[in-house]
C-alpha cells in the first residue's frame, strides 16, 4: 500500500503554512496509481439481520477507540468514535489514516476495546471475568469485546464494520413476587464457568483456559441497577454440574439450579436472560420451576422465570456461594437458623 510514500507525502504537505492541510486524492498518485481514504461507520450485527448500536449500551459513546488492520500493511490503526449522526469513526492521528493503493481489495478486520499500539500486530488479550473485573459497568464494558470484517476496494471505500459480540453474557433480573411489597439489596452470586482465557484482535476468537478452576460471579444488586446482575462469561461447555445462581437478601436465601439439559454451553454471542422472582419464606424445600426458555443471540435472549421457594437464612443477606469441585446434587430443606 506504500505506506512509507503515503506518510512522507502528507509529512511534506504540512510543512507548507500555505498549503491547506486537507489531503486530497490527487495528492496520492505514484505511477499513475490514485488513492482512496477509506471512511469507517461501525454497527452491532446480530443473527436477525438487524442492527444495533453499542456492546452494552445503546449507542457508542465519543471517544471509543476501536483498532482497524486493512491488508497487511496498515495494522492495528487507532480509529476514534466522533459522535454525532451515521457512527462514524476518524484516525486519532491523520498521518495514519488508512488509505487504498490502485484498484485491488483489501481485507479489513476490526475490534473494540483497543489495545497494542498502531502498526503491531495485537498480542492475544488475557481476559478474567472476576467479580472484580466486572462490578461496575464501566468495568463491564472493557470486557464485551467485539470483531467485525469487510471487504474494501476503490468502489467501496466507505466501510461499514458490523461488530459481533464474542463474550457470552447472562443476565439475571430480580422480581418482588408473593406477599413481597419491595425488594432490598441482593447479594448475588453465578456459580458453574471458568473465568480465565484469551482473546485474540486479530481472528475475533476466544479460548477458555481449561486447566482454571470453576469460580463464583459475585454482583450486589440494588435498586440503583434495577435488581439485575449482568456477567460477562467466556464461550465454554458447561460441566455436568451445570450453573448455580445463589442471592441472599435480608436473611433470606435463594438458590436456583440450571442443570446441563437446559444450558449445555455459554456460547459466543449470546446473552442467557432470566427472570427469578423473589417469593415469601413458605418453609418449603428450595424447587425451581422454569415457566418458559428461550434462547437468543444477543438483546432480546431470554431463559425464563424462575420461581424459587426461598429459604430463612438467619439474620445476615451475605451468603458464600457453593463449592462446586467437592459439591455432591442433593435435596435441601431450609430450616431456620437458631
Amino acid at each position: 500500500m506504500k505506506t512509507n510514500h503515503v506518510a512522507a507525502t502528507i509529512a511534506i504537505l504540512l510543512l507548507f503554512p500555505g498549503c491547506s492541510s486537507e489531503i486530497k486524492e490527487s495528492d496520492y498518485n505514484f505511477t499513475g496509481e490514485s488513492g482512496m481514504k477509506v471512511t469507517f461507520s461501525a454497527v452491532i450485527e446480530n443473527p436477525e439481520n438487524t442492527v444495533l448500536t453499542r456492546a452494552t449500551a445503546t449507542s457508542w459513546e465519543k471517544g471509543d477507540l476501536i483498532g482497524i488492520t486493512c491488508g497487511d500493511k496498515q495494522i492495528n490503526v487507532p480509529y476514534e468514535y466522533t459522535g454525532g449522526s451515521g457512527n462514524y469513526f476518524k484516525a486519532i492521528d491523520r498521518t495514519k489514516e488508512i488509505w487504498l493503493m490502485g484498484t485491488e481489495e483489501y481485507n479489513v478486520s476490526a475490534y473494540h476495546p483497543y489495545s497494542g499500539e498502531s502498526g503491531s500486530t495485537p498480542e492475544k488479550i488475557a481476559i478474567e471475568t472476576t467479580s472484580e473485573n466486572q462490578d461496575t459497568e464501566e468495568k463491564r464494558q472493557q470486557l464485551d469485546y467485539l470483531y467485525a470484517t469487510a471487504v474494501a476496494n476503490r468502489d467501496n471505500p466507505d466501510v461499514q464494520l458490523a461488530f459481533k459480540h464474542v463474550m457470552s453474557r447472562i443476565m439475571l433480573t430480580f422480581k418482588a413476587g408473593e406477599e413481597i411489597e419491595s425488594l432490598s439489596d441482593i447479594d448475588c452470586y453465578i456459580t458453574g464457568a471458568k473465568l480465565l482465557g484469551t482473546f485474540d484482535p486479530n481472528t475475533g476468537e476466544t479460548t477458555v483456559n481449561e486447566e482454571a478452576e470453576i469460580e463464583s460471579v459475585n454482583q450486589v444488586l440494588t435498586a440503583s441497577n434495577n435488581h439485575t446482575m449482568v456477567a460477562f462469561l467466556l464461550p465454554q461447555i458447561i460441566s455436568s454440574r451445570g450453573v448455580l445462581i445463589e442471592a441472599g437478601m435480608n436473611g433470606i436465601y435463594y438458590k436456583v439450579e440450571l442443570p446441563t439439559a437446559d444450558l449445555p454451553e455459554l456460547k459466543s454471542g449470546y446473552s442467557y436472560n432470566y427472570t427469578i422472582v423473589a417469593d415469601k419464606y413458605n418453609d418449603n424445600p428450595v424447587k425451581l420451576t422454569i415457566t418458559d426458555t428461550e434462547i437468543i443471540p444477543w438483546v432480546n435472549n431470554d431463559g425464563g422465570t424462575y420461581n424459587p421457594d426461598p429459604s430463612l437464612a438467619g439474620t445476615e443477606g451475605d451468603i458464600i456461594p457453593s463449592d462446586w469441585e467437592n459439591m455432591e446434587n442433593e435435596d435441601i430443606v431450609p430450616v431456620e437458623k437458631r
